[in-house]
Protein backbone atom coordinates (compact mmCIF):
# COMPACT_ATOMS: atom_id res chain seq x y z
CA UNK A 1 0.00 0.00 0.00
CA UNK A 2 1.61 2.93 -0.78
CA UNK A 3 1.66 5.85 1.82
CA UNK A 4 -0.91 8.22 0.48
CA UNK A 5 -3.74 5.24 0.30
CA UNK A 6 -6.37 5.23 3.00
CA UNK A 7 -7.10 1.62 2.83
CA UNK A 8 -10.30 -0.34 4.25
CA UNK A 9 -11.86 -3.87 3.69
CA UNK A 10 -15.47 -4.26 2.52
CA UNK A 11 -17.55 -6.84 4.78
CA UNK A 12 -21.38 -8.34 4.14
CA UNK A 13 -23.46 -6.97 6.40
CA UNK A 14 -24.78 -10.66 7.47
CA UNK A 15 -21.54 -10.11 8.97
CA UNK A 16 -21.28 -7.78 10.78
CA UNK A 17 -22.26 -9.76 14.52
CA UNK A 18 -18.89 -12.02 13.75
CA UNK A 19 -15.96 -11.81 15.92
CA UNK A 20 -13.83 -9.00 13.94
CA UNK A 21 -10.81 -11.10 14.43
CA UNK A 22 -12.25 -13.36 12.18
CA UNK A 23 -10.76 -14.25 8.88
CA UNK A 24 -14.33 -15.19 7.89
CA UNK A 25 -15.80 -11.46 8.32
CA UNK A 26 -13.96 -10.80 5.32
CA UNK A 27 -15.69 -12.82 3.05
CA UNK A 28 -18.71 -12.82 0.56
CA UNK A 29 -20.38 -15.34 -1.59
CA UNK A 30 -18.87 -14.42 -5.18
CA UNK A 31 -21.56 -14.20 -6.71
CA UNK A 32 -23.06 -11.55 -4.62
CA UNK A 33 -20.54 -9.04 -5.72
CA UNK A 34 -21.00 -9.28 -9.79
CA UNK A 35 -23.38 -6.35 -9.86
CA UNK A 36 -21.01 -4.31 -7.62
CA UNK A 37 -17.41 -5.33 -9.38
CA UNK A 38 -19.45 -3.64 -12.44
CA UNK A 39 -20.75 -1.17 -11.22
CA UNK A 40 -16.92 0.03 -9.65
CA UNK A 41 -15.70 -1.09 -13.59
CA UNK A 42 -17.46 1.92 -14.56
CA UNK A 43 -15.30 4.04 -13.03
CA UNK A 44 -11.82 2.07 -12.50
CA UNK A 45 -10.31 0.30 -15.35
CA UNK A 46 -9.74 -3.48 -14.66
CA UNK A 47 -6.05 -4.15 -14.50
CA UNK A 48 -3.56 -6.65 -14.70
CA UNK A 49 -2.68 -8.12 -11.45
CA UNK A 50 0.20 -10.24 -10.21
CA UNK A 51 -2.35 -13.17 -9.51
CA UNK A 52 -5.27 -15.07 -11.35
CA UNK A 53 -6.90 -15.12 -8.14
CA UNK A 54 -7.34 -11.39 -7.61
CA UNK A 55 -9.63 -9.25 -9.97
CA UNK A 56 -7.92 -5.47 -9.58
CA UNK A 57 -9.87 -2.21 -10.57
CA UNK A 58 -7.71 0.64 -10.88
CA UNK A 59 -3.95 0.88 -10.63
CA UNK A 60 -2.10 -0.24 -7.88
CA UNK A 61 -0.86 3.00 -6.68
CA UNK A 62 -3.73 5.23 -7.00
CA UNK A 63 -7.32 4.38 -6.04
CA UNK A 64 -8.11 0.66 -6.77
CA UNK A 65 -10.62 -1.77 -5.73
CA UNK A 66 -9.10 -5.67 -5.39
CA UNK A 67 -11.19 -9.18 -5.16
CA UNK A 68 -9.17 -11.14 -4.15
CA UNK A 69 -11.10 -14.81 -5.60
CA UNK A 70 -10.91 -18.22 -3.18
CA UNK A 71 -13.24 -21.18 -4.37
CA UNK A 72 -16.82 -19.39 -4.29
CA UNK A 73 -15.93 -16.74 -1.67
CA UNK A 74 -14.50 -13.34 -2.01
CA UNK A 75 -12.57 -10.74 -0.26
CA UNK A 76 -13.09 -7.16 -1.01
CA UNK A 77 -10.35 -4.32 -0.32
CA UNK A 78 -10.56 -0.40 -1.27
CA UNK A 79 -7.49 1.48 -1.22
CA UNK A 80 -8.19 5.01 -1.80
CA UNK A 81 -5.90 7.58 -3.29
CA UNK A 82 -6.05 10.77 -1.51
CA UNK A 83 -4.09 12.53 -3.76
CA UNK A 84 -6.41 12.78 -6.83
CA UNK A 85 -9.54 11.15 -5.28
CA UNK A 86 -12.42 13.25 -6.33
CA UNK A 87 -15.42 13.38 -4.21
CA UNK A 88 -17.90 12.48 -6.77
CA UNK A 89 -15.86 8.83 -7.24
CA UNK A 90 -15.79 8.87 -3.55
CA UNK A 91 -19.33 9.00 -2.94
CA UNK A 92 -20.20 6.61 -5.94
CA UNK A 93 -17.65 4.21 -4.01
CA UNK A 94 -19.67 4.43 -0.99
CA UNK A 95 -23.20 4.49 -2.49
CA UNK A 96 -22.02 0.83 -3.94
CA UNK A 97 -21.27 -0.58 -0.85
CA UNK A 98 -24.23 0.44 0.60
CA UNK A 99 -26.19 -1.27 -2.24
CA UNK A 100 -24.51 -4.42 -1.57
CA UNK A 101 -25.46 -3.80 1.91
CA UNK A 102 -21.50 -3.94 2.98
CA UNK A 103 -20.31 -2.36 5.52
CA UNK A 104 -16.50 -0.97 6.11
CA UNK A 105 -14.19 -2.42 8.02
CA UNK A 106 -11.23 -0.28 9.05
CA UNK A 107 -8.56 -0.67 11.55
CA UNK A 108 -10.70 -3.32 13.95
CA UNK A 109 -13.77 -1.25 14.08
CA UNK A 110 -17.19 -1.37 11.46
CA UNK A 111 -18.58 1.49 9.86
CA UNK A 112 -21.70 1.87 7.72
CA UNK A 113 -20.39 3.27 4.13
CA UNK A 114 -21.48 6.90 5.10
CA UNK A 115 -19.91 9.74 3.52
CA UNK A 116 -19.42 12.42 6.46
CA UNK A 117 -18.30 9.81 8.85
CA UNK A 118 -15.49 7.88 6.09
CA UNK A 119 -14.39 11.42 5.49
CA UNK A 120 -13.37 11.48 9.19
CA UNK A 121 -11.60 8.64 9.19
CA UNK A 122 -9.76 9.59 5.64
CA UNK A 123 -9.38 13.32 7.29
CA UNK A 124 -7.49 11.44 10.61
CA UNK A 125 -6.03 8.88 8.68
CA UNK A 126 -2.20 8.80 8.48
CA UNK A 127 -2.43 8.76 4.44
CA UNK A 128 -4.45 12.20 4.83
CA UNK A 129 -1.40 13.46 7.20
CA UNK A 130 1.32 13.16 4.66
CA UNK A 131 -0.52 14.02 1.84
CA UNK A 132 -1.22 17.65 3.68
CA UNK A 133 2.36 17.95 4.54
CA UNK A 134 4.63 15.54 3.62
CA UNK A 135 7.89 17.09 5.35
CA UNK A 136 5.75 17.64 8.48
CA UNK A 137 4.55 13.85 8.45
CA UNK A 138 8.09 12.31 8.31
CA UNK A 139 9.09 14.13 11.05
CA UNK A 140 6.46 13.59 13.38
CA UNK A 141 7.11 10.31 12.17
CA UNK A 142 10.47 10.69 13.38
CA UNK A 143 12.26 9.58 17.00
CA UNK A 144 13.20 12.18 19.38
CA UNK A 145 16.26 13.37 17.84
CA UNK A 146 14.01 14.23 14.49
CA UNK A 147 15.55 11.70 12.47
CA UNK A 148 12.71 9.61 10.40
CA UNK A 149 12.73 6.11 11.36
CA UNK A 150 13.79 3.02 9.54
Amino acid sequence: MAIWQFEFMVIPSSNATMDISSEEILLWKTELLKDFKESIEKILSLEKNWSEDIEQCGKIDETCIKFLHENSRTEVSVRLDLRSLSKQNFEKILSMISEVKGQILYQEKLYLPDFNQILQLWRESDAARFCKNPKEYFEESGDESGRAKR
